[in-house]
């Protein structure tokens, strides 16, 4: 890791002599850090060690996406050579409680464009971002005490590579991209390509997307993601974590459109189609294993909830308005393919953050936020876990040189339903009740 550093800071150096308008070497930074000085957590009524541990008042820290607790640092080296036709990235960032550092959102990546701008080569760790949502899960990343929708990757999911992989761009004509990302785990497990059928496994689990521009009106989208199941037990017993935004181990469609057409409006709405898995999709064999130790037999199938997702920015003037919403609805499941069907509940997430600018003293913003969990149904009987949470926040932001300063107050309010019913669910909440008074400061340079 010294060695990184080192290297990393030599074409830093490097990039500060010699960067040119065209080319060369150069580097940015970006990073955040938070402190709340308040944290209250309280309204479980549980008796025992498990309620004691989840009411409390001290103090938080960190960058407000993650659970860390420690800033987030970080930088990126990018060069190429004066006519922009091939190229590198790469970042490091610290994160996590013991400040560690790692490669930054998958950048450590070469780039070449062999004839020009109708064709981009990139290979190793990347995260392209020309066709994702265009709208994020929050307004200014201030959290407000519970996890938010989706983000853009709800409304139109990124191309990314956790591990090394291989993403093409194709402009064959101008209103027209073509983008098609393999390898998202190509080295998973260590011996997919070595796998007698590991060209099939790579090209099924691959992101193949379109987009299509039209002037003055929008972009268009659609891709289709390929699960990350393969043969039974091929990627060990619990293949669900596979990467930030990325399906989990099911095939999905995702259809979007960004418009643009009307002045102050930023309008993202997209959808996400889950097909049906099958154990005859997987293998006809035996058991396989996407949720740990359920097993999904060879009648059983599991049908991931259809999302629905909506973002919007609205300026004019001095007011500004943000909106974000999902809805999830049709989650089926039979593991076994016996007996009654599991259906999972509705689930709904609204933001609205109105904002007024203060001109150079800065701008203020309002945060409302409403989560409804639809009580769902397992093996045919209710399962009553539905319940209702109510997020309220104010907050000041100032722009401070290349960075930005944040306080206010956010509050999590439980509004019922059967999922706050009882003790047992009561300990299973994490959140009943929250309050904290963030302070979030975020550089660029």
């Amino acid at each position: 890791m010294k060695k990184i550093l080192v290297v990393l800071l030599i074409l830093a150096t490097a990039g500060g002599l010699f960067a040119q308008d065209e080319g060369g070497i150069k580097i940015g930074a970006w990073g955040r850090a938070g402190w709340a000085p308040l944290v209250i957590q309280g309204n479980q009524d549980v008796e025992g060690a498990a309620g004691d541990t989840k009411n409390y008042i001290g103090v938080g820290s960190g960058p407000a996406w993650t659970g860390d607790h420690s800033a987030a640092v970080g930088f990126t080296v990018s060069g190429s050579d004066e006519s922009g036709v091939i190229g590198f990235q790469v970042g490091i960032r610290t994160n996590g409680d013991d400040a560690s550092l790692y490669i930054v959102d998958q950048t450590a990546n070469a780039w070449i464009k062999p004839f020009g701008d109708i064709l981009k080569l990139t290979g190793g760790l990347y995260q392209v971002d020309d066709l994702r949502g265009k709208i994020g899960g929050t307004n200014e990343n201030f959290d407000i005490g519970f996890a938010k929708t989706g983000g853009e990757d709800g409304i139109f999911t990124r191309f990314e590579s956790s591990k090394f992989g291989f993403h093409l761009k194709l402009v064959p004509i101008d209103p027209l991209q073509i983008h098609v990302s393999l390898g998202e785990n190509m080295a998973y497990g260590g011996d997919v390509p070595q796998d007698k059928n590991g060209i099939g496994d790579i090209l099924t689990t691959g992101q193949y997307a379109i987009g299509f521009t039209i002037e003055d009106i929008g972009l268009a989208r659609a891709q289709f993601i390929g699960g990350k199941y393969g043969k039974a037990g091929f990627y060990g017993a619990n293949p669900i974590n596979i990467g930030a935004g990325k399906a989990a181990w099911y095939n999905q469609f995702q259809l979007a459109f960004n418009l643009t057409a009307v002045e102050g409006l930023n309008l993202d709405i997209g959808a996400t189609i889950p097909l049906k898995v099958t154990a005859k999709e997987i293998e006809d064999t035996a058991v396989y294993y996407p949720y740990g130790t359920t097993g999904l037999g060879k009648d059983g199938y599991v049908q991931e909830p259809i999302v629905i997702a909506a973002g919007a920015k609205y300026e004019t003037g001095d007011i500004g308005v943000y909106f974000y919403a999902d809805a999830k609805v049709g989650g089926k499941k039979n593991y076994l393919g016996v007996g009654d069907d599991t259906e999972d509940g509705i689930g709904i997430d609204v933001t609205v953050e109105p904002s007024y600018s203060l001109g150079d003293i800065g701008k203020v913003i309002a945060d409302i936020s409403f989560r409804f969990v639809g009580n769902g149904k397992t093996a045919g009987t209710d399962a009553k876990d539905g319940h209702m949470d109510l997020g309220l926040g104010a907050s000041y932001h100032k722009s401070v040189g290349g960075g930005n300063f944040s306080i206010g107050l956010a509050t999590t309010i439980p509004l019922g339903g059967d999922g706050y019913d009882g003790d047992a669910n009561k300990v299973a909440k994490a959140q009943a009740f929250k309050l904290a008074v963030p302070i979030i400061w975020t550089y660029s340079l």
